[in-house]
């Protein structure tokens, strides 16, 4: 695990500010003491009690650091816990610190990644949450069911007269994709408006082996991904274009990448399977005509098209085979 340092470090992409803003999974230990390690790796100053904490289920002994960083376990044949890492420390690391404790968590197999959110705070306020608010009742709006969410304008306030801003939410909380955008100014001490895109379980994982192939500097396209505004003048659906202040903004964030989640990886007794049921008679001709060079050739060809999947399952097929 690589030790989390707290290096402080704006991460403006053009006008934008961007990063991972939450980090949650469980995670599974032979030993307590591993475990502790472990949690020692995200931040040293972890304070322990034998305090059961619910987090899905329930654990029995949790953690907190001075940091906020929460583990929580439970002794039973195995060691079964939580991590979470909260987005008041992940804001203040640097994108290459966040981007090297993302491929840690990944390559980890003790370790599942169950949320992630990932953010980026817009300077400029070209897009506001009363506008989106606006283009979602008039029936513009794409990515998210219309009766998933109120749609409203949430005005949260602490005590009399004190304002917390205005929040746009698209989704549920309990799904596994949520959007919302809101005045940063009154939470974060900054005067942007705040995009946060959550993520949950096979999104969550998925989400995380993008970013970790291509660079946090897409999150913003991913977030623009996740929702669509569109003119729905046109009486055919699939002939209406974005409405031209959203294009303009999805072209600000430097484009939009609509999130899909992979297949998953076929598993190594198939593929074995598959190789001599479709390719075993093919190969045998190509071996008596060039020889065994040709096959080796072959080999060293596949091995440029991994993925991380691919190199993923090499690595447990070999621990189970």
């Amino acid at each position: 695990m690589v030790v989390l340092s707290g290096a402080v470090n704006t991460k403006r992409f053009g006008e934008l500010e961007i990063g991972i803003h939450w980090l949650q999974g469980v995670c599974q230990f032979h030993s307590e003491s591993k475990l502790i390690n472990f949690a020692k790796s995200l931040d040293e100053t972890f304070q322990w009690r034998d305090i059961s904490t619910r987090m899905g289920k329930v654990y029995d002994r949790s953690g907190v650091s001075f940091r906020g960083v929460r583990v929580g376990y439970s002794v039973k044949d195995l060691v079964e816990g939580f991590f979470l890492i909260p987005g008041s420390y992940l804001d203040e690391l640097t994108l290459e610190i966040q981007s090297n404790l993302l491929h840690s968590l990944l390559l980890d197999e003790q370790l599942k990644l169950t949320r992630i959110d990932i953010a980026f705070n817009d300077y400029t306020k070209r897009l506001t949450p009363n506008k989106l608010h606006s283009w979602a009742i008039s029936g513009y709006m794409r990515g998210f069911r219309r009766h998933s969410s109120p749609f409203e304008d949430f005005q949260f306030t602490l005590g009399n007269n004190i304002s917390l801003g205005i929040t746009k939410t698209f989704g549920r909380r309990s799904s596994k994709k949520f959007l919302r955008v809101y005045e940063a100014l009154p939470i974060h001490c900054k005067d942007a408006i705040r995009w946060e895109l959550e993520l949950r379980d096979d999104r969550a994982r998925a989400m995380a082996m993008f970013l970790h192939q291509e660079g946090l500097n897409e999150i913003p396209k991913y977030i623009c991904g996740a929702i669509d505004f569109v003119d729905s003048s046109r009486k055919r659906s699939d002939r209406c274009g974005r409405l031209k202040q959203w294009d303009r903004f999805v072209d600000y964030c430097g484009g939009c990448e609509k999130f899909s989640i992979p297949h998953q990886s076929t598993s190594f007794d198939k593929k074995v399977e598959w190789l001599f049921r479709q390719c075993s008679k093919n190969l045998a001709i190509a071996r008596e005509v060039l020889g065994d060079g040709v096959i080796q050739e072959m080999i060293e060809f596949g091995k440029y098209k991994f993925d991380v999947l691919d190199e993923d399952l090499i690595k447990y097929s070999k621990q189970h085979f």
